[in-house]
């Protein structure tokens, strides 16, 4: 069994050798029938959504006459993924002695894999190692008196996943598995004594007064201590130790601190600016007045929240108009465009809100997320600034009434209506 070996490109790289391929193909249907590369797969690999393998890289080096070490120089990293044949024979050697956890834990793999390759392989234990009532109930036993206590259904799955399925087929649910040992079904009720009991053991353990991260150890107690004293300092209050750190913010401190910062500045901050100059503030704001508008107006500045409005329209009108779409996700480089419109569960389109065709924003976002798409489009409620860059376009106000009126969507051609009154 042949592992698959891939490559990964420098940011960029990958992209321009694609494209040299299917400028010299003519284009990427052509391409495919050439290459034997399915048409996706070509997409795919000149939007960088995925690696080129090693074999494919050599065949479309190939058909560019170019040196496969030459491209080597522009490769970041080569990795493997497929089992070999060592692997599969130390799996053979192995899955009677060995769980599947161990066996992922020696070959560096998940526990689904092994199991996906024992089936593949059709490596079954027999009747002699299957998980009887006997076994379950003594493995249990040393699992509650290795801990000191009744585990958690997801310390089981952790520690013996097998034990777990076994529990399931033989009793269904893993409470009635529990009353059928005579054990409580609830793991631990923490009363207030439980919580400075366990809290105690902890702190003579540390020798100081435990953190946040320190109380985690003790699983379900910091979770308690919120749950009966609302928070760890009260706690600490209550028992006479004197608290990790005192809330230094208020709502006065607040605004008094905003106003300093905004003094020496014309235009009203964004909270992303906010954000880099003080984290802290940023923090209690939120936690005091609840949204950032709500603040801003509140110190006496007005917050133009027009942006917003024209985003969620955006937002809206998409899902009206396109079957598949995607609000806000995550690409790879960490930024996140307004609306991704997927076809075949790629992205054939990426959507950007703005106010103005004429933002400094839009030149930044073409390089943000250019790379990721087949097409590039940024919907502007004003201006009607046009772009001479290959798939990247600037949809105005007009064309998107008119795109709604193809499709009888009357409602939102006022809406749209409405936010352009607001605007001019």
């Amino acid at each position: 069994m042949k592992k698959k070996i891939f490559l990964k490109f420098k940011k960029g790289e990958q992209k321009l050798f694609l494209e040299k391929a299917i400028k010299k193909a003519g284009s990427k249907l052509e391409l495919s029938k050439l290459s034997n590369i399915p048409n996706s797969s070509i997409y795919s690999y000149k939007n960088e959504i995925h690696p080129l393998t090693l074999e494919r890289t050599k065949s479309l080096a190939k058909f560019l006459k170019l040196d496969f070490n030459k491209i080597k120089k522009q490769v970041k990293d080569i990795y493997d993924i497929g089992w070999d044949k060592n692997e599969i024979n130390f799996l053979k050697e192995n899955y009677l002695d060995m769980t599947a956890k161990e066996i992922a834990s020696k070959l560096n793999k998940t526990v689904y894999s092994v199991k996906h390759m024992r089936r593949k392989l059709n490596l079954k234990k027999g009747a002699a190692y299957r998980w009887k009532k006997n076994k379950i109930i003594n493995t249990f036993r040393g699992f509650v008196k290795k801990i000191g206590r009744t585990p958690t259904y997801q310390e089981c799955v952790e520690e013996h996943p097998g034990m777990i399925t076994a529990i399931h087929r033989n009793w269904g649910k893993y409470s009635e598995f529990l009353r059928y040992l005579g054990l409580q079904t609830k793991i631990r009720c923490w009363t207030k004594k439980d919580c400075i009991k366990e809290f105690e053991k902890l702190r003579n353990k540390k020798r100081s007064t435990p953190s946040i991260d320190n109380l985690k150890e003790c699983k379900g107690l910091f979770k308690a201590i919120r749950k009966r004293w609302k928070s760890y300092n009260n706690f600490l209050r209550e028992l006479g130790y004197t608290p990790n750190f005192e809330l230094k913010w208020s709502r006065e401190k607040c605004l008094e601190e905003f106003i300093k910062i905004m003094s020496n500045r014309k235009n009203l901050l964004t909270v992303e600016e906010l954000l880099k100059l003080n984290p802290a503030l940023v923090a209690a704001v939120y936690k005091y007045f609840k949204s950032y508008p709500n603040f801003v107006r509140l110190a006496g500045y007005k917050y133009d929240d027009r942006w917003q409005k024209w985003e969620k329209l955006v937002i809206k009108i998409c899902k009206k108009i396109y079957p598949d779409v995607k609000v806000k996700p995550k690409l790879e480089n960490n930024k996140q465009p307004d609306v991704v419109i997927m076809k075949n569960n790629f992205f054939e389109k990426i959507i950007d809100a703005k106010l103005n065709s004429f933002a400094h924003s839009i030149r930044k976002d073409i390089k943000n997320y250019g790379s990721y798409c087949n097409k590039l489009e940024f919907w502007c409620l004003i201006g009607r600034k046009k772009f001479s860059i290959d798939n990247v376009e600037i949809i105005n106000s007009q064309k998107i009434k008119r795109i709604l009126k193809q499709r009888n969507e009357f409602d939102l051609i006022k809406k749209v209506e409405a936010m352009e009154r607001l605007c001019y």
